[in-house]
């Protein structure tokens, strides 16, 4: 790919990535510097004070303040985020179907999986709890392992989704962005016709 794709700001750098090269530079604009070089394309970064996490095809990368990476997982990965206190991964099955979300404290340790299923589509953390999303439900879990609660629905298709630690807001492929308390209740339209433009 010929241009930048996901983006991460850590505490004193900002991070892109580049086809198979993951960039940084200072919030000031300086230094500019190629951290480090995947043999597969990158997939998501993720970033929360110091801690960077950098997603590639088949791998999980912590980034230290160096630049220098270190992987902390394996598989096949679509999504990484994080809370500062933990990250978490959406992962499929080499073979697809089977999707996985997994979460770890974000200093290293046990590999936790939360959710096993395959029509997961999208996640995030807030430092209460993990959320996730299929096409049109979204859903809470408070511990892994645990049964997730459906705190909202959406008919129209969820695409991206993200929490504040009060609200998770949520764009829909019907061109809206939608919000619930993180603890669930009635839904509310924030904003429509996203997809609308001026020519």
């Amino acid at each position: 790919s010929n241009a930048p794709n996901s983006l991460a700001v850590s505490h004193a750098h900002v991070y892109w990535t580049l086809g198979k090269q993951l960039h940084r530079v200072t919030k000031a604009g300086t230094d500019h510097t190629v951290v480090a070089t995947s043999e597969r394309y990158s997939r998501a970064l993720a970033s929360f004070g110091e801690h960077v996490f950098w997603a590639v095809d088949n791998a999980l990368l912590r980034v230290a303040a160096d630049g220098s990476t270190t992987a902390i997982a394996t598989g096949r990965m679509l999504q990484v985020v994080t809370d500062g206190q933990r990250v978490a991964w959406l992962e499929e099955a080499a073979s697809g179907g089977v999707r996985s979300v997994r979460t770890m404290p974000v200093s290293g340790g046990e590999i936790t999986t939360a959710i096993d299923d395959e029509a997961i589509r999208q996640i995030a953390l807030d430092g209460r709890a993990l959320y996730v999303a299929t096409a049109q439900q979204l859903l809470r879990s408070d511990a892994p392992g645990t049964q997730p609660t459906v705190i909202g629905n959406d008919a129209g298709r969820i695409q991206r989704i993200g929490s504040d630690g009060v609200w998770v807001h949520w764009l829909s492929l019907d061109g809206t962005l939608n919000a619930v308390a993180s603890a669930g209740g009635a839904a509310r339209q924030v904003a429509s016709e996203l997809d609308a433009h001026d020519d």
